[in-house]
């Protein structure tokens, strides 16, 4: 482990998602790690809302409770409002089109799922694909 991961939520936040996103693709998230909850603790003491939201948004992918300040930027804040549209249409403002197919892949449209899914596909995320089957 990097020792400057345990310091700045710049370094560990980036991490702890890339931690939680395997876990929520692999299926072996039963707990939150202590790495992504000193990452969760590190982005709120300095303020760091984006990680915040980036964290919230994998770990309730992932399925576990996790909250996040309001003023959480961009489409973090309308995913983890539960409003799909608005954060998939935020992430294709963004030109990430990844995070817009996990938005529609996991809607309650039949139409913006198989959009999604159909985009992950493309994109090679075939493991997404298949949590998501699973899921949606």
């Amino acid at each position: 482990r990097d020792p400057a991961a345990g310091i700045d939520s710049y370094v560990a936040g980036p991490l702890a998602v890339a931690e939680v996103e395997v876990g929520w693709l692999t299926g072996t998230l039963a707990e939150v790690p202590p790495t992504v909850r000193h990452a969760v603790e590190l982005a709120a003491g300095s303020g760091h809302t984006a990680m915040q939201g980036e964290l919230a948004g994998y770990l309730r992918r992932a399925g576990h409770e996790a909250s996040a300040p309001a003023d959480v930027p961009g489409p973090w804040a309308a995913a983890l409002a539960g409003r799909w549209r608005d954060a998939a249409a935020g992430w294709s403002r963004l030109g990430d089109r990844y995070e817009e197919a996990v938005e529609l892949a996991g809607a309650d449209d039949a139409d913006a799922r198989a959009a999604g899914r159909a985009t992950l596909a493309a994109l090679g995320a075939e493991a997404v694909v298949r949590v998501v089957g699973v899921e949606g």
